[in-house]
């Protein structure tokens, strides 16, 4: 923030001229831009950010964690279980910096910070914070964790209603809640509070708030994660194709994480900033479309590494990720 507050004092027009700011950041730094982007994009100042481009970040930390709700997913699934040894972890493009999470971040309270994962600007963690980066042996180590007086931004009301997953834009059941009412039962006999089965919604940009979804790109690489395949009965496809897009939208890759923010900006656009200005313009036939145009999501292919130590090359992003970018960019400035 310090480094943006000098640009802002040192590089702003005068005579209140109006100076768009675009943001880059690339794995962590992506996650520090959108955070700086969704908070600093204000209508009314001259120079504010107006854009984003966003390279292979990881917008939720508290995905990393072990005990998070969507790994259990596929824990829970025989076939991608049972997958090849080095894909059943997940993506193998993220796995590295999962490794990193202890010296990134001093707590895991840490992860549930919306600074450092912006989707959280949007909705809960949907569980508790552990007292530990490795694997809870039960609910007791989640309940140790946690400071009831930050109570209410761990968990929700049992009422709300459940997420939607990153490639769906319906607000039905998904299927990812947690139904293990031996556990459930495990945590309630603690006598402290009810088990995080449900996310909860926050409306941001709030409505009294001068901030607005700034322009975004999203980019990311080819996810590496290992999915099974289809069976071809044709009695069994709907179910393997249900079961396959749960599996899709809990993975822990750089396109789950891409897709699962822009999902979150682009509901934020569509519930809270369309449904204000209908207020004083009911004809919104020009603004259809409006949130898919302004949040964007591109795969770039897959990761560039240097040499045989895997090492991520200077130009990670890419002939076609740059290409991509230099076209959204030229749209804008010109």
């Amino acid at each position: 923030m310090a480094g943006y507050d000098w640009i802002i004092k040192t590089l702003s027009p005068e005579n209140l001229r109006r100076r768009p700011v675009y943001v880059y950041g690339s794995y962590l730094g992506a996650s520090l831009a959108s955070s700086l982007a969704l908070t600093e994009s204000h209508t009314h100042q001259p120079m504010a950010v107006r854009g984003l481009v966003a390279f292979n970040g990881i917008y939720n930390w508290s995905r990393m964690l072990p005990g998070h709700p969507a790994n259990k997913i596929a824990e829970g699934d025989d076939d991608a279980a049972s997958g090849p040894e080095t894909m059943a972890r997940g993506d193998q493009d993220v796995a590295p910096l999962t490794d990193l999470v202890p010296s990134l971040f001093r707590h895991p309270s840490n992860l549930f910070d919306p600074f450092a994962s912006p989707v959280l600007f949007f909705h809960t963690a949907g569980m508790l914070v552990p007292s530990g980066f490795g694997a809870p042996a039960s609910y007791r180590d989640l309940a140790g964790g946690a400071d009831p007086h930050d109570l209410p931004y761990v968990y929700s009301d049992p009422e709300d209603p459940p997420p939607p997953s990153p490639y769906d834009e319906s607000d039905g059941y998904t299927g990812t809640e947690d139904t293990n009412t031996d556990s459930d039962a495990e945590f309630l006999v603690l006598g402290k509070w009810p088990p995080p089965q449900r996310k909860g919604y926050f409306a941001f940009p709030s409505r009294t708030s001068s901030l607005r979804i700034p322009e975004t790109l999203l980019l990311h690489t080819t996810s590496t994660s290992y999915l099974p395949g289809v069976t071809s009965a044709a009695t069994s496809q709907r179910r393997e194709l249900s079961r396959l897009k749960k599996l899709k939208s809990a993975e822990n890759s750089f396109e789950a994480h891409a897709l699962g923010l822009a999902n979150m900006m682009r509901k934020s656009i569509n519930r809270l900033e369309l449904r204000e200005r209908m207020k004083w313009e009911p004809d919104l036939s020009d603004w259809v479309g409006e949130a898919m145009r302004r949040v964007g999501v591109e795969d770039v292919g897959p990761v560039m590494y240097d040499g045989e130590e895997r090492r991520i090359g200077e130009n990670a992003l890419g002939d076609k990720g740059a290409e991509i970018a230099l076209r959204w960019l030229q749209e804008r400035i010109g």
